[in-house]
């Protein structure tokens, strides 16, 4: 049933977890859908097997639990939002004796703002500087390059 479900997960999202023996970690996720949407998710515990474990809960802004597996090496993760604001993702190693490290991919169907590029580097002198879209030019950006004359990249200098 999942297999249909996720046959187009591409996750925008991707990160590994490390949790202690006995802890609990949570991850926070701005989602602003208005109206209900399907988020899908994946995760897996590094070396995982019937006793090398994680529980996964996940919460609306409401704290609504969503989703729930308890003590499993992995799982794919499927919720509606129910309303825009802050969901979490939550992982207790409440059974395995020592530190467990948990991959978690996400795709929450937003439009991502792209980042500007704040920096760059000069590739003929190796300094740093600020640049965006409609800045100034390099050669303007170069002599105001953030970190003055010792803020080069490594060279034979």
């Amino acid at each position: 049933m999942w297999a249909e479900h996720m046959h187009d997960f591409v996750p925008e999202d991707m990160l590994n977890i490390v949790i202690d023996k006995g802890a609990t970690q949570a991850m926070f996720e701005d989602i602003g859908h208005t109206t209900p949407t399907k988020v899908k998710g994946a995760y897996y515990v590094m070396g995982g097997n019937k006793d090398k474990t994680v529980s996964c809960v996940v919460y609306d802004p409401s704290r609504n639990i969503l989703y729930k597996r308890q003590s499993s090496a992995q799982g794919i993760i499927l919720f509606d939002t129910t309303e825009p604001g802050e969901y979490t993702v939550v992982f207790s190693n409440n059974k395995y004796g020592g530190e467990i490290s948990v991959t978690l991919a996400l795709h929450t169907y937003e439009e991502k703002n792209e980042l500007p590029i704040k920096y760059d580097i000069d590739a003929d002198t190796g300094k740093r500087f600020e640049v965006s879209r409609d800045g100034p030019s390099k050669e303007e950006a170069m002599t105001d390059a953030l970190g003055g004359e010792d803020n080069t990249a490594a060279s034979d200098e």
